[in-house]
């Protein structure tokens, strides 16, 4: 009896917990309040934008190159003897001026070639005034003797006063040989400039020939840059694209620790198109390169810039702003990106030269679709 009685009174608990949960649920879903209705959150893209500036710009052609010399020779002997003179100038980064004494040979066997030159042009002399003396007196008693007409020519020494003169004319021509050979054993410098190397030294003997050292000239250096055949429309080459005056250039270098600049100008172009590459080597001159400390020497790889023609109101946008060739994207009206034709001048590493399609004050986008940021 009291088994069923618990029984019942759980039941019964049980029943008053679950309607008490179904009439609280039911007042909550009654009393919840109602959500409203908001339009979905626009998300704007955040481009990065360039505002156009119209105006004048000077084309720039870059490229770069080695600097060598003007003008570089051999020192060569073209007499031969034991060297006994070398000039302190004469090593591997020696400085030298136009006419200076570099180097000289034992003249001692030169003298007496020359000595013996002079005797054998005094002896000749001699001879052709002696048969000279005797022509006279044999022309003389010709006409003493009443001899008529031209006397005969062995009578008046005409063969053997021919072969003595020839004799004078040979050695005469000895002679200058000689003091020729003998001016010779002196090795002068050709123009102002440095030494490259030398392969000489005192007490050598050196033969007619043989190289005894490079030297190049300091007046001026050259650079030979590499260009592409659509970048010379823009500058002056002298004998290629135009009369003279060339361009000017910029060289830049980097130099004991030091960025070094130096003004030069395009003199000529290299005489063929490089069957590989399609380029045109434009050869740049510097005059007196060696003004600055330190010098622009033969060797050093410099970067080049060839200032061109002049454009009028262009601009100047990245060359990652164009799309699809020639086209660029603008910020219009409401903030609407909107499509641009424009036509290119040129290209300039990383800026591109734009002649036309675009406004001055025009907002040109540069970033690109994968940048695009929500904001």
């Amino acid at each position: 009896m009291k088994v069923d009685r618990r029984r019942f009174l759980h039941l019964s608990l049980a029943l008053i917990a679950l309607a008490l949960g179904f009439l609280s649920m039911a007042r909550l879903i009654a009393t919840k309040p109602k959500v409203k209705r908001r339009p979905p959150l626009t998300f704007l893209p955040g481009v990065k934008v360039l505002e156009v500036k119209l105006g004048p710009h000077r084309v720039v052609v870059k490229g770069e190159g080695t600097v060598r010399p003007l003008r570089e020779v051999a020192l060569v002997p073209e007499v031969a003897g034991k060297v006994v003179y070398v000039s302190p100038a004469l090593r591997g980064g020696g400085i030298f001026a136009e006419g200076e004494v570099l180097l000289r040979i034992d003249p001692r066997n030169y003298l007496l070639n020359l000595t013996l030159a002079e005797a054998e042009v005094k002896e000749a002399e001699s001879q052709v005034a002696l048969l000279e003396e005797e022509a006279a007196s044999a022309r003389e008693e010709w006409c003493i003797q009443g001899g008529e007409g031209e006397p005969p020519p062995l009578l008046v020494k005409e063969p053997q006063l021919a072969a003595a003169r020839a004799r004078l004319e040979a050695a005469k021509a000895r002679l200058k040989r000689a003091r020729l050979d003998l001016e010779r054993t002196v090795l002068r410098a050709p123009f102002a400039g440095r030494v490259v190397d030398k392969r000489v030294d005192l007490g050598q003997y050196v033969a007619p020939g043989q190289v005894l050292a490079t030297l190049y000239s300091a007046e001026a250096v050259e650079v030979a840059v590499p260009l592409h055949e659509e970048k010379l429309a823009w500058i002056r080459v002298p004998g290629l694209t135009s009369d003279p005056p060339g361009s000017p250039a910029r060289l830049k270098a980097s130099l004991a620790g030091r960025e070094l600049l130096w003004e030069g100008e395009v003199v000529r172009a290299e005489g063929k198109v490089d069957e590989l590459t399609r380029t045109v080597k434009v050869v740049i001159e510097v005059k007196d390169p060696f003004a600055k400390r330190p010098p622009l020497l033969p060797g050093v790889f410099v970067q080049v810039e060839i200032l061109g023609r002049r454009l009028e109101d262009v601009a100047l946008l990245p060359r990652s702003a164009l799309h699809r060739g020639e086209t660029v994207w603008v910020l219009g009206e409401g903030d609407r990106i909107c499509f641009c034709r424009v036509k290119v001048a040129c290209f300039e590493g990383d800026q591109a030269v734009i002649s036309s399609g675009l406004r001055d004050g025009e907002r040109v986008v540069l970033s690109s679709l994968l940048s695009l940021i929500h904001i």
